[in-house]
């Protein structure tokens, strides 16, 4: 197991979780545990000023452990959720206006312009639950669509890009989606983010998305044109 490195530590175990809550609780349950040795050990040995120091020490030691454990979850909790709210923010503004709009949307593909009824486009979200599903998810989105310009003046800045793959039976285009903003949680976790962990990341990001969708419905597409799938 890797041992995390020092500003790891330091962005996770403050000072006051040092002076305020290690040092008086290590100080607390020493009282408490010398006075059950009392019953069990020679009096010199409790009385012994080394070995309180030590079982002092080995407490408070333990205290910082938990801490540092408690905060380093907490704070890859708060990052995931972070992310979440940005990923949501992002979609729910041009995507959202794109499907809600009556009217029909132009798309500019490598084979020219192509005009598509507001009724036949579908937005669909995949959300992964580890890193190996977010890399798969995403190689299969690469695989099974094609990049789209929308042709969207005058109601957003015009000639942005999505991936959609087209039914070429009916005509229904649905746009692929999967939160590729988790691709940068390695930047800030490290060692943290590994197949394993992840799982509690992205379980933390999918829930935090989902309960914005379910609290801000006036924000995502209407139900006939939008869709999460967890993988």
């Amino acid at each position: 197991m890797r041992l995390p490195g020092f500003q790891t530590i330091k962005e996770n175990l403050t000072v006051k979780d040092i002076l305020f809550s290690g040092a008086p609780t290590a100080g607390t349950y020493t009282g408490y545990l010398n006075g059950y040795l009392n019953d069990y050990l020679p009096e010199w040995l409790i009385e012994n000023p080394t070995i309180g120091l030590a079982l002092t020490l080995a407490i408070f030691l333990i205290i910082m452990i938990i801490l540092y454990s408690v905060n380093n979850e907490a704070h890859k909790k708060s990052l995931a959720e972070i992310l979440a709210n940005s990923y949501f923010l992002n979609f729910s503004g041009k995507l959202t206006t794109l499907l809600r709009q009556g009217t029909d949307v132009a798309f500019i593909r490598s084979s020219g312009k192509w005009v598509v009824k507001p009724g036949q486009l579908k937005l669909e979200i995949h959300l992964p639950a580890s890193k190996e599903k977010l890399t798969q998810i995403s190689s299969a989105i690469d695989q099974q669509t094609e990049i789209a310009y929308i042709d969207s003046h005058p109601f957003v800045e015009p000639a942005w890009w999505i991936k959609i793959k087209v039914d070429p039976a009916c005509g229904k285009v649905t746009i692929l989606e999967t939160p590729r903003i988790l691709f940068a949680l390695p930047n800030y976790l490290s060692s943290d983010y590994t197949p394993k962990r992840s799982k509690k990341l992205h379980s933390a990001f999918n829930k935090k998305f989902t309960r914005l969708v379910e609290d801000h419905p006036d924000k995502i597409p209407p139900a006939s044109r939008f869709e999460i799938v967890y993988d």
